[in-house]
């Protein structure tokens, strides 16, 4: 994208618009986010490690 910008190439934004939900709960809790935080931590540690 940027490169096009760098060429000075047209460039149109087009705006994306979504529906709003119908209803109902939230399916993913604070708890369960937690856990997908932490798990990404320990995951990205790992990768640092073997890439050095």
């Amino acid at each position: 994208m940027y490169d096009s910008i760098k060429f000075k190439e047209n460039i149109s934004f087009v705006p994306i618009t979504f529906r709003q939900r119908q209803g109902g709960v939230n399916s993913i809790n604070f708890k369960r986010i937690i856990k997908i935080g932490i798990q990404a931590i320990k995951d990205f540690y790992l990768i640092k490690k073997t890439c050095l």
